[in-house]
């Protein structure tokens, strides 16, 4: 994930320790009840270079962390863990899925926008 943000409009954390204590938060349910039948992690050699975490917030299903390395976008690893995400909510019989992202980030607004999300709101 730090490496996934490094240098991006979404870096928040100055170090891989910050970034780790972020996911920690995840699992806490810090965004909502962690939903870990329905998130995805791509490997390589060891080593995460996509993720997709779904969690319940508010009742609703959420994807609070959707993030691919630098070295491996653009090769449709988000989608596919996001598709996978959105299946297992479907047979879970969801049928809605909110995601936030920051306003700017044009690689993955297009993205969410070619898999059908549309824009709810603007939170500032």
């Amino acid at each position: 994930m730090f490496d996934a943000y490094r240098g991006t409009i979404d870096e928040r954390h100055k170090s891989a320790a910050e970034a780790i204590v972020h996911i920690e938060r995840y699992f806490a349910g810090d965004f909502g009840a962690p939903l870990l039948d329905c998130s995805y992690v791509a490997f390589e050699t060891g080593r995460a270079i996509s993720a997709v975490l779904a969690s319940l917030d508010q009742g609703d299903p959420l994807l609070p962390q959707v993030f691919t390395t630098p070295s491996h976008q653009n090769r449709g690893l988000a989608r596919t863990l996001i598709q996978l995400s959105m299946n297992a909510l479907e047979a879970k019989s969801e049928t809605v899925l909110n995601l936030v992202v920051t306003a700017g980030n044009e690689p993955a607004e297009h993205l969410y926008q070619r898999m059908g999300f549309e824009p709810l709101e603007q939170v500032v």
